[in-house]
């Protein structure tokens, strides 16, 4: 029987950017990363890409509390916060830390946030978006 799962990923994106150089300086390496004007591999028929963008993901974990994602996502970023911030700004870039949940048996996740990942959030000037499917 499948049970709820999560998934979490932060990502710097719009128009062109060098992303070895984001790559760099983070000292991460991306779990997804596409080029502006490139064709989707995953989907062949979608249109070329719109914008340029680097993701850091979690795996999709099962579990009724999304804490565990952003914990993952706080453990590898909090101490990156101006390096981001600097990037972000030189490069006239957006962030935005999306949050995937796929409901198995109407079991919802828990959508509750500690200060420290809303602290995190704000720092970063992200924004959140919230996938439910």
């Amino acid at each position: 029987m499948k049970k709820t799962r999560s998934n979490m990923y932060i990502s710097i994106f719009w128009n062109s950017f060098d992303i070895n150089e984001l790559i760099k300086i983070l000292w991460i390496k991306p779990t997804e990363s596409y080029r502006k004007w490139k064709k989707n591999l995953k989907n062949i028929k979608a249109p070329l890409r719109q914008e340029t963008s680097w993701e850091y993901s979690t795996w999709y974990i099962e579990n009724y509390d999304i804490s565990i994602n952003y914990k993952i996502i706080l453990t590898k970023f909090a101490d990156k916060v101006n390096i981001i911030n600097k990037f972000v700004k030189n490069n006239n870039l957006d962030i935005k830390i999306t949050i995937s949940s796929i409901i198995e048996d109407n079991i919802m996740p828990w959508l509750y946030f500690e200060k420290d990942f809303i602290k995190f959030l704000n720092n970063i000037w992200a924004e959140l978006d919230i996938d439910i499917n």
